[in-house]
């Protein structure tokens, strides 16, 4: 017995394998960006040099995983860490600590879903 249209249909398996990590690089990216788009309100402004460091980077599609990397801080700005951990520092109405933890936590709840519903759109699902 012989299966007519095999080539064509591994050709197809193997082009899902290999959209799947992209698929879900662009997903983490855009949570990522929903994340920092939360924190840069929250952060705290002298100069405003902190606030304009906040960044995401590219996704990384690592094996069949895909990662991003978003932070604040660099060379410009390298007290961000202690603005960020600082309990006690007084800022102003609607700054805070923990500027980018509070939206990361927050997004925590559904984020599961929403990069399974961002994945899906992205694989024509």
């Amino acid at each position: 017995m012989k299966w007519s249209g095999r080539s064509e249909f591994s050709a197809k398996i193997n082009d899902r394998v290999r959209e799947t990590p992209i698929a879900a690089a662009g997903a983490v990216f855009e949570e990522a960006v929903n994340i920092m788009a939360k924190a840069k309100p929250l952060t705290p402004v002298d100069t405003g040099t902190l606030v304009n460091t906040g960044s995401v980077m590219l996704p990384k599609v690592v094996g069949s995983a895909a990662e991003v990397e978003l932070g604040f801080g660099g060379p410009s700005a390298p007290y961000a860490i202690v603005v960020h951990e600082d309990l006690e520092a007084a800022h102003a109405e609607g700054k805070q600590a923990k500027f980018l933890e509070q939206p990361m936590d927050e997004a925590a709840e559904g984020m599961e879903d929403r990069l399974a519903d961002r994945m899906n759109r992205r694989l024509g699902k």
